[in-house]
């Protein structure tokens, strides 16, 4: 798993639909980069990926899938993405049809979660977080055998 991307912030969002991704993410991230829909349905956010780490997305989904099922998720993942470019001061446009998505309005809270950086509305976001905060819930997922 590539870890570039940790950390949370928040940022605003312009009246043109610029971001600025924090500049400790903003390395491993590049001036170019992809902002996509993910695949599912239930998640109204947006992900941020290098090039490489789309590239690695992309050859994933190839390896897994083939036929019928690779034709339609190849589709609906490059349908749903934009290949962007910041500038200087780390700021990027975000399409209107993926803020309306993911209900991006002022702020936006923004997170690094390993190979992506993921952008939500405050309030859906608080609800994650809330989620997160009781990890004794995974069930079978022994803590013991990670030393952190």
């Amino acid at each position: 798993m590539l870890i570039d991307f940790m950390g949370k912030f928040q940022n605003n969002l312009d009246q043109k639909n610029r971001l600025a991704v924090p500049a400790k993410l903003r390395g491993n991230l590049g001036s170019e980069f992809v902002v996509c829909k993910p695949l599912t349905k239930d998640i109204h956010c947006l992900y941020l990926y290098s090039l490489d780490g789309w590239q690695a997305l992309v050859e994933k989904i190839s390896e897994k899938a083939s036929g019928e099922t690779l034709t339609k998720l190849t589709r609906k993942l490059f349908m749903n993405a934009d290949r962007v470019e910041s500038d200087t001061q780390g700021r990027f446009t975000i399409r209107s049809e993926f803020c309306e998505y993911a209900n991006l309005e002022k702020t936006v809270s923004i997170f690094g979660a390993g190979k992506r950086i993921e952008l939500w509305n405050p309030e859906a976001f608080a609800e994650i977080e809330a989620e997160m905060e009781d990890l004794d819930d995974l069930g079978d997922f022994d803590f013991s055998e990670i030393d952190y």
